[in-house]
């Protein structure tokens, strides 16, 4: 690839040169010093297409961020120099002139038309149309260059420096019990969301862009890569919070003279007087991370775990089970029941959370694609426990032939056909934010954190179902008891899967594995 510049006469002012497939312009007279890197991007050697083809280096003119970024990263490599020391101005055709120091590399500086530094390393970086740029060296003074010994010292010492920086804000981000609040202010905000959103989402950063962080906000923007897609940026006008100061002020003389008012009073009156209902009452109960489980409590009914009994008989006749299935535990007495102690009740209690945590693993780890019958249950069973998935005594807990009649299910046929497509999917974690005042928990717009697990859901012609399996002590006749303890829950389930997929969520439905039926449950959408 070659420029084939042409000149009038044969002085040369530019050398054309090439590396890495990209050619630049550079100025013999700068290379002669031997104490500056630099070029001159040219329209080459870049992969921007359409009207930006093929080298652009600018963010402002509506090219694809990541054409840019792959832009600036070939012209760097070419001429010698890091991207993350890229420092930028935007020009207007001023007077201004910055000074660049260390702590400023890689920033960007508005209203700016000239720089200057005597730092090594940091890259000026301008741009111009049909604008004369001037460039200066100072080959007289050049730059003092610490010696190697000094730099595998001071690199060692920055090392060490910027390692206890980065263990502070981790210790900060990670000790938050449910939500952490870090405040930060900063002038050029727009343009370090701008360069650090170039970072992208490459792993591990290296030590020559950590080490270009001013501040934690930086790093928080490195990680955050794209960040106008992650934070709200909002400006808030001095004056404004000079305002919102003054408010402050004069609630505080308010509250003083109200409390010299009641110098005279009798000390029984006081705290009548003083007591004031506090506006954000409801906010104070408000968690900021719930679990969906925990949603189950808000006011509708007292969530016990799932109380399965489902069990083993060691009677069952495994051709008898096909048919019959497992037999239950035998009923008992209210009066029995309230005989038991609580030990016993806890260790009941157990044993039943137990069952129902076995048979959601189970229904986990069976292909559904692979099941026809009873024995192909039982060859599921025995894969899972040869490939040690499940532990023996908790593969025991569950009943084979409560799970060959779950496949003999509609919906467990509409399972196996979405698994046998590829289609089915188990055990999907996620976490959506809701304003409490959508929850009906407080009335306010802080948003809260909803995490849970949908057991299974799958993709359908015409939308996507949520499967939940329920393993909950209930007799035939009681589905609307389990439609009532957990319609708020599925509901929160098909929210969430419909934000995470963008797809619609057209069912969802509670298969009770105690009573062997599925139950359609109303999901607003």
């Amino acid at each position: 690839m070659s420029l084939g510049l042409k000149y009038k006469n044969n002085e040369q002012i530019f050398a054309e040169r090439q590396r890495g497939g990209v050619p630049y312009l550079s100025y013999p007279l700068f290379e002669n010093t031997g104490i500056v890197n630099h070029g001159f991007s040219t329209r080459l050697g870049g992969v921007s297409t359409g009207c930006f083809s093929s080298m652009n280096i600018s963010l402002t003119r509506g090219d694809d961020p990541e054409a840019v970024k792959k832009n600036r990263e070939l012209i760097a490599q070419a001429i010698g120099v890091e991207v993350a020391d890229f420092t930028y101005t935007q020009q207007t055709h001023t007077t201004n002139v910055k000074r660049v120091y260390a702590r400023e590399r890689g920033q960007s500086f508005p209203e700016t038309d000239g720089m200057i530094t005597d730092v090594p390393g940091i890259c000026l970086v301008t741009s111009y149309a049909d604008c004369v740029p001037l460039y200066f060296v100072d080959p007289v003074k050049k730059v003092k260059a610490p010696t190697l010994k000094k730099n595998v010292l001071a690199r060692r010492s920055n090392l060490e420096n910027m390692g206890e920086e980065l263990r502070i804000l981790y210790v900060a981000m990670t000790r938050a019990k449910e939500k952490l609040i870090i405040t930060a202010g900063d002038k050029y905000l727009e343009n370090k969301i701008e360069k650090w959103g170039m970072t992208g989402s490459v792993g591990a950063l290296p030590f020559t862009v950590l080490s270009a962080a001013s501040s934690y906000l930086d790093w928080i923007l490195m990680a955050a890569g794209g960040a106008k897609r992650t934070i709200d940026v909002k400006n808030v006008p001095m004056k404004d919070l000079l305002v919102e100061e003054e408010k402050n002020q004069e609630e505080k003389a308010k509250l003083y003279l109200e409390l010299e008012q009641l110098r005279g009073e009798k000390p029984e009156k006081i705290p009548e007087l003083i007591r004031k209902p506090y506006p954000f009452e409801t906010d104070l109960s408000l968690h900021a991370k719930m679990s969906v489980s925990e949603l189950k409590m808000q006011g509708q009914f007292t969530d016990d775990a799932e109380s399965a009994f489902l069990v083993r008989s060691e009677r069952e006749d495994p051709a008898e089970e096909t048919e019959r299935g497992p037999e239950g535990e035998p009923e008992k007495s209210p009066e029995a029941e309230e005989r038991l102690s609580a030990a016993e009740k806890r260790a009941r209690q157990k044993q039943a959370t137990d069952r129902g945590t076995a048979c959601h693993r189970m229904l986990e780890l069976i292909h559904f694609s692979d099941i026809s019958g009873y024995e192909d249950v039982k060859k599921e069973f025995d894969r899972v426990l040869s490939e040690k998935r499940m532990q023996p005594d908790a593969v025991r807990l569950v009943s084979p032939g409560m799970i060959a009649k779950f496949f003999r299910s509609g919906i467990a046929g509409r399972m196996k056909m979405a698994d046998r497509q590829g289609k089915l999917r188990k055990e999907s974690q996620f976490i959506l934010g809701i304003p409490a005042r959508e929850m009906k928990a407080a009335d306010s717009n802080e948003l809260v954190l909803i995490q849970g697990i949908i057991d299974a859901w799958f993709e359908e012609k015409d939308g996507l179902v949520i499967v939940d399996y329920k393993t909950d002590r209930v007799k035939e006749g009681e589905e609307q008891t389990l439609l009532d303890h957990y319609q708020v829950q599925l509901q929160y389930y098909a929210r969430a899967l419909s934000q995470i997929t963008g797809k619609r969520v057209k069912e969802a439905v509670i298969y009770s594995l105690t009573i062997q039926k599925e139950i359609n449950v109303p999901i607003g959408q």
